[in-house]
C-alpha cells in the first residue's frame, strides 16, 4: 500500500479529495492517504511545515484548492 499526503486545503478541495478518496477504494487502488490540513485562515506556517514534512516522509502528495488571498496588502 502507498501513503499518499493530502491537503484537501479550504472550498471544495475537502470535497474533491473525499470523492477521490472514494473512487480509488472502490478501484482497489493500493493508496491510503495521509491528512494533512492546511488552510489559508491559519496566519501560522505550523500546518504549513507539517505538510512538507509528509510529503517529505511519503513522497508523494495530492493538494485540493487552497485560496490565495489576492486581497491581503501582506501578500506579494
Amino acid at each position: 500500500i502507498l501513503l499518499v499526503s493530502a491537503l484537501p486545503g479550504d472550498g471544495i478541495g475537502p470535497e474533491m479529495i473525499g470523492h477521490i478518496d472514494r473512487i480509488f477504494k472502490f478501484a482497489n487502488i493500493p493508496i491510503d492517504f495521509e491528512y494533512v490540513d492546511v488552510s489559508s485562515k491559519d496566519p501560522s506556517n505550523e500546518s504549513l511545515l507539517n505538510a512538507i514534512t509528509s510529503i517529505k516522509r511519503n513522497g508523494l502528495a495530492i493538494k485540493g484548492n487552497i485560496e490565495t488571498k489576492f486581497d491581503d496588502p501582506t501578500y506579494l
